[in-house]
């Protein structure tokens, strides 16, 4: 199998590029310049009607929403990234859900404010927002330290595309001044994922992180 993968380094687009490699997909990544408006060609529009990344091409097969592209390439992988029996991909669903919904949501207002806002548009940053993320987070983070107290990963000691979603949410640490040093097993879970070869892979196309460029 060999896929097409367009988009430029946010979150979304490393979450997709992180499942890929760890479900071992063989996948093309295609850089899109957003400034160059090439999110926006009849071509793109075509594959994301809303002109958003990361879309997934595969023959004449297009799909986008990051979420979507990671449980496909798990399901055509030989993998167990999101299997098993219905409870098991029950709580990978939730686990996902709850970071995307939740603590990935407000991760992402430091995304959003110190990168998106502060660096692209020049605008200062909404110390409301900021402190409207910081509550949440004191109140969710703990959840999912306590789930990684008694799991090696976020459903067992398997990964899933839970881990490869939730990773590129805290990944965003790495740009901005969001830290989780006070959550040892987050810390731990973390640097796991992070030494793995598929993070090597992912980032690799990336400069090794997560940036616009």
């Amino acid at each position: 199998m060999t896929v097409k993968l367009y988009g430029f380094g946010t979150p979304n687009m490393t979450k997709v590029l992180l499942t890929a490699s760890q479900a071992g997909i063989t996948y093309e990544y295609i850089h899109l310049n957003p400034a160059a408006g090439e999110i926006k060609t009849p071509e793109h529009l075509a594959c994301h009607p809303l002109g958003k990344i990361p879309t997934l091409e595969e023959d004449d097969f297009n799909l986008y929403e990051s979420t979507a592209i990671c449980r496909y390439l798990a399901n055509v992988s030989d993998t167990d990234l999101y299997g098993g029996d219905l409870r098991r991909m029950a709580l990978i669903d939730q686990w996902t859900d709850f970071m995307t919904h939740h603590v990935g949501k407000w991760i992402g207002v430091y995304f959003f404010q110190e990168v998106v806002q502060k660096r692209f548009f020049e605008k200062d940053i909404d110390l409301a927002a900021m402190e409207e993320a910081i509550g949440f987070l004191k109140e969710q983070l703990p959840v999912i330290e306590k789930q990684l107290a008694e799991n090696q990963y976020l459903c067992g000691d398997g990964i899933t595309i839970a881990d490869t979603i939730a990773f590129c949410f805290f990944n965003i640490h790495e740009v901005t001044e969001f830290e989780f040093n006070n959550y040892p097993n987050i810390t731990r879970w973390y640097d796991l994922i992070k030494s793995s070869p598929a993070y090597e892979q992912a980032f690799s196309h990336l400069d090794g992180g997560m940036i616009i460029h």
